[in-house]
This record gives C-alpha cells, sequence and structure tokens, in this order.
C-alpha cells in the first residue's frame, strides 16, 4: 500500500506541532503512553513515527525536544541559571541532561551559554 509510507511522517508533524504547543515534556515522568492519549493514536504508531525521523524512540525524541525547550529558553533567561531551567525543561538529572546535550551539540551547556552570552 503507498498511503502507509506517508502515514509515519504526517504522525511525526502532528506529534512535533503538540509537543510545541502544549509542552507535556515539561513533566518529567512524560511517558510515550501520555503522549498516545493525548494525541488518541496507539503507542506503536507514535513509536514508528518518531522512529522514522532517525531517532531510537521516544525517550531520545523527548529528550531532545528538551534541549532545544532548553536552548529557547536559555535565551529568553539568560539571568537564570542552568540548573533550574534544566528542571524546567522536564529533565530529573543533571548527568542525564549534561550527556544528552554534549552528546546532541558537541560542548557543554555552559560553554554553549558563554558563546550565547557573548553574541
Amino acid at each position: 500500500e503507498m498511503r502507509n509510507s506517508f502515514q509515519p511522517l504526517t504522525l511525526f508533524t502532528t506529534i512535533e506541532s503538540y509537543l510545541k504547543k502544549e509542552h507535556p515534556y515539561t513533566d518529567q515522568k512524560y511517558s510515550i503512553k501520555d503522549l498516545a492519549e493525548a494525541l488518541n493514536d496507539k503507542e506503536r504508531n507514535i513509536s514508528d513515527a518518531i522512529k522514522s525521523q532517525g531517532f531510537t524512540g521516544f525517550r531520545e525524541y523527548i529528550n531532545y525536544i528538551r534541549l532545544e525547550h532548553f536552548k529557547q529558553l536559555i535565551a529568553q533567561n539568560p539571568e537564570k541559571n542552568v540548573k533550574e531551567l534544566m528542571f524546567a525543561c522536564g529533565f530529573s538529572s543533571r548527568a542525564t541532561f549534561y550527556r544528552n546535550f554534549s552528546e546532541r551539540y558537541g560542548i557543554s551547556p555552559s560553554k554553549f551559554i558563554e558563546y550565547q552570552q557573548s553574541k
């Protein structure tokens, strides 16, 4: 069936707009079950849609969304500290946040902030 190849992408677009509009991932306990319920779809479909975009799965994707949110917040609130904003984005552990940030952007959060502020 032809139409199936479009489904993951369409669903992914829906997932992304929903997350960017509602920010439910700021809850540290946010799960794929929550997302599936909100979008009235199966967890399996949600997972396939996320993987179709090159993510290993829900967890990696949500952390990516949280990191993007962090970068936005740090730009808007330069007076706030990393710890405050990291928790505001839904990360529950400093270690996870730092590891994810450095792996994704190849730079530490503090270096990133220094660079932002020197612009």
